[in-house]
């Protein structure tokens, strides 16, 4: 309609959150000056962490330890818990379903989802323990797990941050 061509529009939809953001402008290019996209862009990490509240399972993780030396061993716990009354079928937690993101190392896989062999009960969780390589030099670290199964489009994914110390 004539409406519609007076406007540029810019939309952006979160399933899980149930909302969108429509951006318009009477002057083709008119909303260059407010680009969303770069907002969304720094804030992607958290718009994921909180699309999670809203999935019927989540994904937690949890390291043995806050802080950890130069080059010592993480050992990570990672759940997958049913938030519900009704079962789900998943695949094990295991390299196949799982994608984490160590500082700037990888464990797993990104392509596949892995073999649905278990039923996720009503409020039950299924639970794995990681022992990943430790980090090189001191700082603080992102830890990041996702689970290649997901809930509408929506995968539960989970962050954590440790520190990296020198010395004893």
């Amino acid at each position: 309609d004539a409406l519609e061509d007076e406007y540029d529009s810019w939309r952006l939809k979160f399933f899980i959150l149930g909302f969108e953001v429509v951006v318009e402008s009477k002057q083709p290019g008119g909303f260059a000056a407010f680009d969303p996209r770069k907002i969304i862009e720094e804030n992607f990490e958290d718009l994921k962490v909180l699309e999670q509240g809203y999935l019927p399972f989540r994904l937690e993780l949890k390291a043995d330890k806050d802080v950890y030396k130069v080059r010592e061993q993480i050992t990570l716990d990672v759940s997958l818990k049913n938030m519900g009354s009704l079962a789900f079928k998943v695949a094990d937690l295991n390299e196949q379903s799982l994608y984490c993101k160590i500082d700037d190392m990888e464990w797993g896989s990104k392509e596949s989802a892995g073999e649905i062999e278990s039923v996720l009960k009503p409020y039950g969780s299924l639970r794995k323990i990681l022992k990943v390589q430790g980090i090189d030099v001191p700082k603080e670290a992102w830890i990041a797990c996702m689970y290649g199964l997901g809930f509408k489009g929506v995968q539960p994914y989970s962050r954590i941050k440790v520190s990296i110390k020198s010395g004893p």
